[in-house]
């Protein structure tokens, strides 16, 4: 069966998208690939029709659930063998599963790059012949991409693993330098690279400037009210905002949904549900609405708050009109906005304190060390995502290797007595199964495994007895649960300056926080343009527009907007000062530093600050509105003087 056959049988389409017959060939030929597409130009079937052309499983990691869910109630609705693996599945749901793929009878296996940590998965699946492993979102691969995220960048070592040869990178926002990240780690030829263009000739881009809130809202409800009918989504930054611009419309008489992460799992169905169902329907979200919806009349994208980042801003944008109709998409900005996405950033960097100690724990190990990181991120005061991020930065320098991440605990239910299980069990797997009875910890329900006494005691091989509890539960003597991930590592080297290693981390994580920085200002440039807006949109992702678009913002009125900070100066007043003070007298020493006292008053929150509880104290949030970098530097010298 050709290609176009293949698209026509297993899909109804006559004919490709621009693009994805090339990247399909590619696939097919045994390139691994980068494809960059925009929204909505069909990046799903670059991998689905080879998947169902090539003889053994594909893989596709995806960061969302329901992104995978919609995918795969699409794909079973042509009749396409496709599944997911998530936490969301029953026992047995997920038993159902394994057979079904140990008999060949699913094609396209949903993942989550976070499941590859369970070594369960990697032990079955190192069993499975995989003909594709696709890499969705991949610019999250990417130390310089807008959302990097550090699990990613140990996918092309679990590809290996799994003895794949084809590897599929898809994403909808790379700007260069992020493509050549993609290709460097993931071994893909730049020959192999397909770039489809980002200008959409139908959307309507618009910006307008408030410095007023009530003005904003105005604005929104005349145009709500004005504009002919249409599917409309509009993005807000905080959960918080979304309830309250819900409840605001309400009261004009504009029924909208809210979609946040915030949300139950049932409410958020049903409101996408009722979004794709209904005419005309309004969503007021935060980013985590939109991602592989299907539906292409989408008319209006409104952006309440500012997007932080353009690459933010491209893929939202990309959700409208994706029937080729003119659709309009319109940022309406607030000053205020920039502080609190600049907010989140600073928010997210640890102390070279605190760098430094974590440091000095990791190395004063002998050969491997085991993290929780939860409780690493209490003991150290660095969120959970900054940890995973500088354990990354020591993998890529040679100073330490990740080992596969384990369970901290088992347990099971027995289905059997243990008398029945010894006596059913191939005679080969006796001796394990007696040992794991040997060692146990007996509830009224389930057996808890000491799993670290078994393998130490008795000599065992951990990967052994994984093999032996997969066996019992594939055989429904017992029914198998885990729970806790440690992540374990092998130092290489020994470390003789831990504070130059300090500086290094802390440069790298402050690199990072100035491109974020960068990022927001990008936003901001978009915004305060005096050419053509799509011509700078464009050129951020490395396309070049030889024309005017005609339908930005600057082309229809060829003026140029003045979106800027709230303030350049702020000082404490003699007042603040005094209540200052007292909050420094307080503090113990764990939080005494600039940082750290600027982020209680912004209201930014910490596993230390949580710890002492300064998240309840009545200063917490009050200077919200401030720059945090004005409110650092004023808090330095309040320190500074205090110290004098």
């Amino acid at each position: 069966m050709s290609i176009k056959e293949a698209l026509n049988y297993y899909f109804g389409f006559s004919s490709f998208k621009p693009y994805q017959k090339p990247v399909i060939q590619s696939v097919l030929e045994g390139n691994s690939t980068l494809a960059v597409f925009p929204t909505g130009a069909g990046k799903s079937l670059c991998f689905q029709l080879p998947a169902l052309l090539k003889e053994n499983l594909t893989i596709v990691v995806s960061p969302l659930i329901a992104l995978m869910k919609d995918q795969v109630d699409f794909l079973k609705s042509n009749n396409i063998p496709a599944e997911r693996l998530d936490s969301s599945l029953s026992v047995e749901q997920y038993t159902a599963l394994i057979k079904d793929i140990k008999t060949n009878k699913i094609k396209i296996l949903y993942v989550s790059p976070e499941r590859f940590n369970n070594e369960r998965f990697r032990y079955f699946f190192q069993q499975v012949k995989v003909s594709l492993f696709v890499i969705d979102e991949a610019h999250c691969i990417s130390e310089w991409g807008h959302n990097f995220r550090p699990e990613y960048l140990k996918l092309p070592i679990y590809a290996e693993g799994l003895r794949v040869k084809t590897i599929l990178a898809l994403t909808a926002t790379a700007n260069p330098k992020v493509q050549n990240d993609i290709c460097n780690s993931l071994k893909i030829d730049k020959q192999h690279t397909y770039i489809s263009g980002f200008f959409r000739q139908n959307l309507k881009l618009n910006f307008s400037v408030f410095d007023d809130k009530g003005h904003q809202n105005d604005h929104l409800i005349d145009k709500l009210k004005k504009n002919p009918p249409g599917a409309t989504i509009i993005y807000t930054t905080l959960q918080k905002t979304t309830e309250e611009l819900t409840q605001i419309l309400k009261k004009y008489n504009i029924a909208a949904r809210p979609y946040h992460a915030g949300m139950s799992s049932e409410i958020r169905q049903q409101n996408q549900d009722w979004f794709l169902k209904t005419n005309n329907p309004i969503m007021i979200s935060t980013i985590a609405f939109g991602m592989g919806i299907d539906k292409s009349d989408i008319r209006y994208i409104y952006h309440y708050n500012l997007p932080k980042s353009l690459e933010n801003y491209a893929q939202e944008i990309g959700r409208a009109g994706r029937d080729q109709k003119n659709s309009y998409c319109e940022v309406l900005a607030y000053p205020h906005d920039i502080n609190t996405l600049e907010n989140f950033i600073y928010g997210d960097m640890p102390n070279v304190s605190n760098i430094h100690q974590f440091l000095e724990y990791v190395f004063s190990h002998n050969n491997n060390i085991s993290l929780k990181l939860s409780e690493t991120s209490r003991q150290f005061d660095i969120k959970i995502n900054v940890l995973r991020t500088i354990l990354t930065y020591l993998e890529l320098n040679n100073l330490v290797k990740s080992i596969a991440p384990i369970y901290t605990e088992y347990k099971f239910e027995p289905n059997l007595s243990s008398k029945e299980i010894l006596n059913s069990i191939p005679v080969e797997n006796k001796h394990i199964v007696y040992l794991i009875f040997k060692n146990l910890i007996k509830g009224r329900k389930f057996f808890t495994i000491k799993m670290d006494e078994l393998i130490t005691e008795y000599q065992i091989n951990r990967g052994e007895v994984i093999r032996v509890l997969n066996l019992l539960t594939d055989t429904q003597m017992i029914n198998l649960f885990t729970k806790g991930i440690a992540h374990q590592y092998q130092l290489l080297t020994n470390v003789d300056d831990i504070s130059l290693l300090t500086s290094k981390i802390f440069d790298l994580l402050n690199g990072r926080e100035n491109a974020d920085l960068k990022r927001i200002q990008s936003v901001m440039d978009l915004i305060n343009s005096n050419s053509c807006q799509s011509i700078y949109l464009s050129n951020y992702f490395g396309e070049h527009l030889s024309n005017p678009c005609g339908q930005c913002h600057y082309c229809m009125s060829h003026l140029t907007l003045n979106l800027k900070r709230t303030s350049d100066t702020f000082t404490f007043s003699d007042k603040e000062r005094n209540v200052l003070q007292n909050l420094l007298d307080e503090l113990p020493t764990s939080l005494y530093d600039s940082r750290n006292i600027s982020k209680i008053l912004i209201g930014l929150n910490s596993p230390f600050i949580t710890k002492f509880k300064y998240n309840k104290h009545p200063i917490f949030g009050k200077y919200s509105d401030i720059p945090f970098n004005l409110i650092e530097s004023n808090i330095q010298k309040e320190i500074n003087s205090d110290t004098n």
